[in-house]
């Protein structure tokens, strides 16, 4: 589609490209489309620590059915735990005191008929963690473990990644059910830092028969091999992932890490969004019309046509427009003043006292703003 295509033609070609994939081979011989081809319009809630002593999940679930969302990604576990997981050192919500929030969620939207994504963030731990297996956490180069705040990042060459997450992720689907698995930090440590635990070292040197590299210099043989062989070790991930989850949650139980829009973002972090879109589990492939969500009498509204990945992540040229004041049922964190996404000093902290926050990623119900550079 060429660059100076008009916002208007943009929405047509998204909505004939929809109607296309409606009509896909799939549906005229009479097969069943898998769910993620079937959710155009995504909601989520970021639940915090604090959240399951007042979470209100009765308002919540009216709250998507005045949206009319017809998926939701919910805070299951990874660095904080939203059900009384049987692992010791997954640590459990601060609040959680024994209660199934995911649980409650996943079984309040699945009644509603709303698919489910259970949400992991699994690359960092509580020290606690770190100090039960300090093999399985990046290390730099004097041999210290990187570390962003008073988390430790895990190495995503460990059995962290290999053994621990997947027993999680079969614990998480056959708790709750939910209908697929993402990831907001599935892709480990960074482009910018190099990894020198024991298991990187060992590794590459395996894979490449070279050392690892002792810092970033792209006329380094060694660093170039560095780069590639993290490029692959993430899409190793990604399919590892989704066999574990479709074998334990069946077929179309997939599980889809989240990507940015930015492709310097995306090789900052090695995520191959064209790799990873050749395997018969993406499904980055279905375009959603524009939609309005309203609320009370604030409303904001969807302004371009979006590609939907399977985890809801949307890749736009232009995120939500504001068309009068913020919805009342945008919620806000404790330790910011009720403001707008976009910007302005008006707003209400009403689903902010009801628990959880609403994401204001361009996919996710309830947010305003624009994207940087839009």
């Amino acid at each position: 589609m060429p660059i100076s295509t008009t916002r208007r033609a943009f929405l047509r070609h998204g909505t004939a490209i929809a109607a296309l994939a409606l009509d896909s081979p799939a549906q005229q011989s009479g097969q069943t489309v898998p769910w993620y081809r079937r959710a155009y319009r995504w909601g989520q809630t970021n639940i915090t620590e604090k959240d399951p002593v007042r979470y209100d999940v009765g308002w919540w679930r009216g709250f998507w059915k005045r949206t009319e969302v017809q998926a939701v990604i919910i805070n299951a576990g990874g660095i904080v735990a939203y059900y009384p997981s049987k692992y010791p050192l997954h640590h459990r919500a601060e609040f959680l005191n024994g209660r199934d929030l995911f649980g409650e969620l996943t079984k309040a939207a699945h009644e509603d008929g709303i698919f489910v994504m259970a949400r992991m963030d699994s690359n960092r731990t509580a020290e606690d963690f770190f100090r039960a297996h300090p093999d399985w956490f990046t290390r730099d180069r004097k041999g210290e473990p990187y570390r962003a705040a008073d988390r430790y990042i895990t190495c995503i060459n460990s059995p962290y990644y290999d053994e621990y997450l997947p027993d999680v992720l079969r614990e998480i689907a056959g708790w709750s059910k939910p209908d697929g698995f993402t990831d907001n930090s599935w892709a480990g440590l960074g482009r910018d830092s190099i990894c020198y635990c024991e298991n990187c070292v060992r590794k590459f040197r395996k894979k490449t028969g070279s050392d690892l590299p002792r810092e970033a210099n792209w006329d380094d043989p060694a660093y170039r091999k560095w780069i590639l062989w993290n490029y692959e070790r993430r899409t190793e991930v990604w399919e590892l992932n989704n066999r574990t989850t479709r074998a334990a949650g069946g077929p179309d139980c997939i599980w889809s890490g989240m990507m940015s829009g930015s492709v310097t973002g995306l090789a900052r972090s090695f995520r191959d969004l064209r790799e990873v879109s050749r395997r018969p589990t993406s499904s980055c492939s279905t375009i959603s019309a524009a939609t309005t969500i309203r609320g009370s009498s604030k409303t904001a509204t969807q302004g371009s046509a979006s590609t939907v990945c399977s985890a809801g992540t949307s890749w736009r040229r232009r995120a939500w427009r504001c068309t009068s004041r913020v919805p009342d049922t945008i919620g806000w964190r404790a330790s910011q003043r009720p403001k707008r996404a976009c910007g302005c000093s008006r707003g209400s902290p009403a689903a902010y006292n009801r628990g959880g926050t609403t994401s204001a990623r361009t996919t996710k119900i309830g947010a305003c703003t624009t994207l940087p550079g839009q």
